[in-house]
């Protein structure tokens, strides 16, 4: 038995593109997944050291592409056109607003999860949610991150034939 509804963030072999169409890395040198590619960066100005995460920089080949999923380009985490049918980002929508609070979630129509696309500030995909993220996480939740690691992320292994 597997609690698939909390716990930890999970990353997922989904990632996104650069504008010309390179597979990205992470967010900049130091918050990234460690595979050789482009670095995107954060729109609070800092400054930036590197364009690439390369193999002299301790970075690793990709695995085959069977392996991962690719999204095109995003500059917001509401571009949803950009989802692929059978990784739980087109089939969850539509999207809505929800008003909590503090702030608005974006949430989709099952089980009201939250659901943020990737962006070029945080190209990796996580899925799940956090032991103390409440009713916002569960097992259709999806949002963003750096690639970075973190001790509430973790990993999600999915087999297909």
């Amino acid at each position: 038995v597997y609690d698939m509804s909390g716990g930890a963030w999970e990353y997922v072999m989904g990632v996104m593109l650069d504008k010309e169409g390179k597979l990205v890395s992470g967010r900049n040198d130091k918050y990234n997944s460690n595979f050789v590619g482009t670095l995107t960066y954060p729109e609070d100005g800092t400054e930036k050291t590197k364009t690439t995460w390369t193999e002299t920089d301790g970075g690793i080949a990709w695995p085959e592409k069977k392996y991962y999923d690719a999204y095109s380009y995003a500059e917001t985490d509401q571009e949803f056109n950009k989802g692929l049918f059978g990784d739980a980002t087109k089939e969850l929508g539509p999207f809505y607003q929800v008003q909590y609070i503090n702030e608005v979630r974006r949430v989709s129509k099952w089980n009201a999860d939250d659901a943020f696309f990737v962006k070029y500030v945080n190209p990796w995909f996580r899925r799940g949610a956090a032991y103390n993220d409440g009713t916002d996480g569960g097992v259709f939740a999806f949002t963003n991150d750096s690639g970075r690691a973190l001790g509430n992320n973790g990993f999600r292994v999915v087999l297909t034939p």
